[in-house]
């Protein structure tokens, strides 16, 4: 279940984090172009695609928040049927076990499920948290963008002065 868990987990962070940058940008573009917006009287505008951007941002979160609360109660229906077998496997026996070795082992049993649970949430969420890095590294591998001032061409091609000559031209 977990390698299931890690895929969807995944993509679902990566729906949330694009949703999120959305935010981010909108609200650092409004606060460098203030005084445009307040001139222009867009701050309606600018409400409203910010309420737009954060409900998307909300709705992928919840599909995240919802699929990760999923597979835990999975995992804890499938303690809980574990649990019942285990215990009805001590009380069938109870003749031959002792009461003291039958509550040590569910206490270990109940310990060790919610140690193994945890590890296998953390583990997903480190996983998915991952999706941030890989975000970096395809910035890192964009092409570069050409200098802002270009040296000049070298050879023949030189402008010594500007114009536009006409010739044979009929109207």
């Amino acid at each position: 279940p977990r390698l299931q868990l890690v895929k969807i987990i995944r993509q679902l962070k990566r729906l949330e984090s694009v949703a999120k940058s959305d935010v981010i940008t909108h609200v650092s573009e409004t606060i460098h172009g203030i005084t445009t917006i307040r001139s222009l009287r867009l701050q309606s505008y600018q409400t409203n695609k910010l309420i737009a951007f954060q409900n998307t941002h909300s709705r992928s979160w919840l599909v995240y928040f919802a699929y990760v609360r999923y597979f835990a109660f999975q995992t804890e229906i499938f303690i809980a049927l574990y649990t019942f077998a285990i215990s009805s496997l001590f009380v069938i026996f109870r003749h031959r076990l002792s009461p003291v070795v039958s509550a040590f082992a569910l206490t270990q049993m109940f310990f060790m499920f919610n140690l193994v649970q945890f590890f296998i949430r953390v583990s997903a969420e480190v996983e998915s948290n991952m999706v941030s890095v890989e975000r970096v590294l395809d910035y890192i591998n964009l092409p570069q963008e050409a200098p802002l001032h270009l040296n000049k061409p070298e050879g023949s091609f030189t402008i010594e002065r500007g114009g536009i000559e006409f010739s044979n031209v009929q109207f």
